[in-house]
């Protein structure tokens, strides 16, 4: 009984080191595309680029103090969420419309992973501006929305899509996958994406906690 103890805080740890070498690897990812983007925007637009480093030491901020947690509250994750599309705005100067729509209730009592919902998030994004670019004369939209049935949370991301590749590696989506099947091993959660009439939508289903 006790190898089988030592066996099984073994293989906890490990599955925790895991999870922290994914949670770690898009945090960097993430982070590589900030400094990229406001190198640029300080030499082309360097008054938006303050405005943008005001909502990125914010989202660095809350970055530094959940992310060592194992169990973030859904609502400091939307709140990081809702600082990232004023980040877009600042970037896209109209181009990209953003709808929020988040249960206020489910966010109270609710508790994920953190970084669950950001890289859907990041990928609707750059999709929509991929869109944006090709069909200039269009206004790209991009649509979230976080929901409660029964005893389970969707978190929905809708955005204007086209079949232009999008140069990326998809690090984030990859990673979330990965990390979602750590945090729930019995497979109780939902990912996943169609396209229709030139709109991306991704679903993401997990157990309320």
């Amino acid at each position: 009984q006790l190898l089988l103890a030592d066996r099984l805080n073994l293989e906890l740890d490990l599955k925790e080191k895991q999870v922290d070498f994914l949670t770690n690897e898009l945090h960097t990812h993430h982070l590589f595309n900030e400094f990229s983007r406001i190198g640029v925007m300080m030499k082309q637009r360097p008054e938006a680029a303050r405005e943008y480093l005001i909502e990125f030491a914010e989202m660095l901020r809350l970055s530094l103090k959940y992310g060592d947690q194992r169990q973030v509250p859904v609502a400091v994750q939307m709140e990081f969420i809702k600082l990232y599309i004023n980040q877009q705005e600042i970037i896209h100067q109209g181009q990209l419309t953003f709808e929020l729509t988040f249960d206020a209730d489910v966010q109270k009592e609710s508790t994920a992973p953190w970084h669950t919902f950001f890289p859907l998030v990041e990928n609707a994004v750059k999709y929509a501006s991929a869109y944006q670019k090709s069909n200039p004369d269009s206004q790209a939209l991009v649509q979230i929305q976080l929901t409660v049935s029964g005893q389970q949370l969707e978190f929905k991301t809708e955005n204007s899509y086209d079949q232009s590749p999008v140069a990326s590696s998809n690090t984030g989506i990859e990673n979330l996958r990965k990390r979602l099947t750590l945090a729930y091993p019995q497979g109780n959660f939902e990912l996943s994406s169609s396209s229709s009439d030139q709109k991306w939508v991704t679903r993401l289903i997990i157990p309320i906690s």
